[in-house]
């Protein structure tokens, strides 16, 4: 049995949902936080296709992206885990916080994306070119006891550049039983007051729609973009190396991109001022290099490749300028040139490298 209600478009959902006629009958803002930081009354969720469940990520079938081997979500699961835990130590922030900085960089989490802005949720929503069909979910914040709770990523100090541009909200969907809930079991749906529509786009909205959602997803002015590709790293270093169906599927999941920062000292412990949004040139940085030696870096199928990494300095008189590839990251092709004519082949089939 489906749960989708109607179909509208765009402009009828906004218009309907403002109305109060697809929100119980009251006149209702688009958008508005609770008072004293509570949620709002009102969160959305969007979706390209009619999916048969909607559950977080992780409670979802995991594949490796080269050959679709399943990864289990006990493995996955305490991969997270161990990430949540090194970036609540290094940089302070609250496990909720952690979850919702993996979830919305790439990684598969217990977490499940919604905003408080129905036009994010029409930006997610925004078929492909060969549909004109998406979905959006509206929900009550005020049902949810004892099946999920909300995360409110505004109260947070850090990490906040994709969730402040996508007025994001996580929910942790877990019941009494300790299992994820899913938001399309159309029991579920009339518990929580979950409503489902249908939204029909025109190539003009949906072209409209797909650059909001490219705006709000863009790397280029996101200073934290590059930094869960060097938390993995670092975990690599501490911990050992990563299954080689989880290195896969991080290795082509996480933003592939360099962490940059100022700091004013190098001692002990460096004290970093921030992090910055910088636009390195192609020549510097290849994404897709980036992602065939992080793959090599964190499998434990390829042991002989180290983590241990180098770090760039640009000083001036009273800070350091800080660029943080290791061994391979940032480097240029020459580098991968060289570990070719050792006679190792590129590990990722679907990488066509112009070193190749």
């Amino acid at each position: 049995m489906s749960v989708i209600r109607q179909f509208l478009s765009p402009q009828d959902f906004i218009r309907e949902f403002r109305s109060g006629r697809l929100a119980g009958g009251n006149r209702t803002k688009t958008s508005r936080r609770g008072r004293e930081g509570a949620a709002p009354t009102w969160l959305f969720r969007g979706e390209p296709q009619d999916y048969p469940s909607c559950l977080p990520s992780i409670d979802r079938p995991l594949r490796t992206p080269e050959d679709g081997n399943l990864i289990e979500r006990d493995l996955a699961g305490s991969c997270t885990q161990a990430l949540v835990q090194q970036l609540c130590r290094n940089h302070e922030l609250d496990p909720d916080d952690a979850l919702g900085f993996l979830q919305h960089y790439g990684l598969p989490t217990g977490v499940l994306d919604f905003t408080e802005d129905p036009h994010v949720a029409l930006a997610f929503a925004a078929p492909g070119r060969s549909r004109n069909e998406g979905f959006v979910a509206i929900m009550p914040t005020n049902r949810l006891a004892g099946y999920a709770r909300v995360i409110d990523y505004a109260k947070s100090k850090y990490f906040l550049e994709r969730e402040r541009k996508q007025r994001a909200f996580g929910l942790l969907t877990e019941g009494d039983s300790g299992q994820a809930i899913d938001l399309k079991d159309v029991e579920v749906a009339r518990e929580l007051g979950v409503q489902w529509f249908g939204v029909r786009f025109s190539p003009e909205t949906a072209a409209r729609y797909h650059k909001l959602k490219q705006r709000i997803m863009a790397d280029r002015n996101d200073p934290y973009v590059g930094l869960l590709r060097l938390e993995i790293t670092w975990l690599v270093c501490r911990l050992g190396k990563l299954d080689d169906r989880v290195a896969q599927l991080y290795a082509a999941s996480v933003p592939k991109a360099p962490v940059i920062g100022k700091i004013r000292a190098m001692g002990e412990k460096e004290a970093i001022i921030n992090l910055m949004a910088v636009a390195m040139p192609s020549k510097a940085f290849d994404p897709q290099f980036e992602e065939c030696m992080s793959y090599l870096k964190w499998s434990a199928r390829y042991p002989e490749v180290t983590p241990v990494g180098v770090m760039f300095t640009k000083r001036n008189s009273r800070e350091t300028m800080m660029f943080f590839p290791d061994s391979f990251h940032g480097y240029d092709r020459a580098t991968y040139k060289r570990w070719r004519a050792l006679g190792s082949p590129c590990p990722l089939k679907s990488l066509k490298l112009a070193a190749d």
